[in-house]
């Protein structure tokens, strides 16, 4: 008697599961009942492609702007649908309908690059080349253009979509830029990971850079910098940045902090001769800073002798120790010191030209302006103004320093190396005078 009430409420277990499991909701994805087919929800790739080609085959052009968009949007949508190629043939296709031929060629050329197995390979090629013939933006670059139909032999979806995109940037057509942005930027979204993004990202900088939008140009070579500190290309990355805010932005204490990193973190970087120039320039010109810029250019000559940058720097001592320091003893040294260092470089030339004028002008030291002159036509034989530079030193021995000799000895110069030139008339009459000078005096 003790159990039976307890017996009288007992529920088996298996009728409790049961009774639960009606009413628990249908969980998603789990068939309904038997003979009723489950609904789909969410968009599905044929059905949105059915749609466009509707939409497209009306060719109706006050739809091409939102076409334009949601063939685009298909591509991000189902980036591996089977409809992929006939959605970017019809995008290359509205493109062209729209008269907009640049985005049409390059859509076109996308479709070569990243679908070599479409049936209509040939067609889109056609289309190109009728494009190409037409589009003036692409008349000197058509060849290297129509060289891209061959597409890419990239082996993924990654590797074809940056060679295009190399490709089309190296031939700096300026009307595919905004093309070429979506196309950066679409990229980099899409393969974040890709060993080549530092690459992209300085190309996307580039572009900005060419549509005149320097600021944004900067933000993203100085984001560059912050996200790929380990890149081969930090150091022309970095340059680059320095050089805008130089030049462009009006930042030149940014720029020369940019300069000394490069010429800290990578001197053997073939720009960090340039970048220490720079700095240079930057203190001289920008910052008024004389002392610490001929200390600078000093630099260059010291860590970058081989550069090309180093007479440059020369020639910049030189002249600040004349306008500024006002020293020109210490500027007629750096002059020569220029022709002794680097006397096969024709700069020699400008150089010893001036250390001439400083010698005749400031010291009147005559003689050793003619021997600069004469330095310069003996260096240079080829130099077009050689000749005149003898006849320079010739009258200044003549006139200045009277020492006849040396004069006629730089005039028969003339007349035996350059017999044909306009100046070989004035030496021959400068001899003449001073030998009826000579006859006179006995």
């Amino acid at each position: 008697m003790k159990n039976s009430r307890s017996r009288k409420w007992f529920v088996p277990a298996k009728v409790i599961i049961l009774a639960g499991l009606l009413l628990l909701p249908e969980a998603p994805g789990l068939p309904g009942a038997v003979g009723v087919p489950e609904p789909q929800s969410g968009m599905q790739d044929d059905r949105v492609f059915d749609w466009l080609k509707n939409v497209y085959d009306q060719h109706e052009k006050k739809n091409y702007a939102l076409l334009i968009e949601e063939l685009e949007s298909f591509h991000q949508t189902f980036p591996f649908s089977k409809y992929a190629p006939r959605v970017q043939a019809m995008l290359a296709e509205v493109y062209s309908e729209k008269r907009e031929r640049p985005e049409a060629i390059a859509s076109y050329l996308k479709l070569l690059f990243l679908y070599p197995d479409f049936e209509d390979l040939q067609v889109a090629k056609d289309r190109v080349r009728a494009l190409v013939a037409k589009e003036k933006s692409f008349k000197k670059n058509a060849d290297a253009v129509l060289a891209l139909m061959n597409g890419s032999d990239g082996q993924s979806d990654a590797d074809r979509r940056f060679a295009l995109v190399e490709a089309l940037y190296a031939l700096n057509i300026r009307s595919l830029n905004d093309w070429l942005l979506r196309e950066t930027r679409s990229w980099l979204t899409r393969f974040p990971d890709d060993d080549r993004g530092d690459k992209m990202l300085a190309m996307q900088a580039g572009m900005y850079l060419r549509a005149g939008r320097e600021h944004t140009a900067a933000a993203l070579l100085f984001k560059f910098e912050s996200v790929f500190p380990l890149s081969p290309q930090l150091a022309d990355v970095r340059f680059r940045r320095g050089k805008l805010l130089y030049k462009k932005l009006g930042k030149p204490e940014d720029a020369a902090e940019v300069f000394k990193m490069i010429v800290s973190e990578q001197p053997r970087s073939p720009v960090a001769p340039r970048a220490l120039f720079l700095l240079a320039e930057v203190e001289e010109r920008k910052l008024k800073q004389p002392d610490a810029a001929m200390v600078t250019y000093r630099n260059v000559v010291k860590q970058y002798p081989d550069s090309p940058f180093a007479v440059d720097a020369l020639l910049q001592i030189a002249k600040i120790q004349t306008d500024n320091k006002k020293d020109y003893a210490g500027a007629i040294a750096t002059y020569l010191e220029v022709a002794e260092s680097y006397s096969d470089d024709e700069r020699t030339i400008p150089a010893l030209e001036k250390a001439a004028y400083l010698y005749e002008r400031r010291f009147k030291d005559y003689v050793n302006a003619a021997l600069q002159y004469v330095r310069i036509a003996e260096a240079f034989p080829t130099y077009k103004k050689a000749p005149d530079m003898l006849v320079k030193a010739g009258r200044l021995y003549e006139n200045k320093a009277d020492d006849l000799e040396s004069a006629l000895g730089c005039y028969d110069l003339v007349l035996k190396n350059y017999p044909e030139h306009k100046k070989a008339r004035e030496a021959a009459g400068r001899i003449e005078k001073i030998q009826k000078k000579r006859e006179k005096g006995r």
